[in-house]
């Protein structure tokens, strides 16, 4: 997938899935950005950074404020 460096698979993967579930309305944030890593398109928090963690310990996705 182009936009995707894939140096860190769990992470780069775990970026890419949540980027493209329709259901969490996210677009990737600008490359080179290093506080978030997307922004949240509509809804109750359109314009809202989020910054997406993966681990291979967990079967679930958690968002944390």
């Amino acid at each position: 997938e182009p936009g995707f460096e894939w140096s860190n698979l769990i992470g780069d993967y775990g970026e890419y899935v949540a980027l493209n579930t329709e259901k969490y309305r996210l677009k990737k944030a600008p490359t080179g950005q290093s506080k978030y890593d997307a922004v949240y398109k509509d809804g109750l928090y359109k314009g809202k950074t989020v910054q997406i963690k993966t681990s291979h310990k967990t079967k679930s996705i958690n968002f944390s404020g």
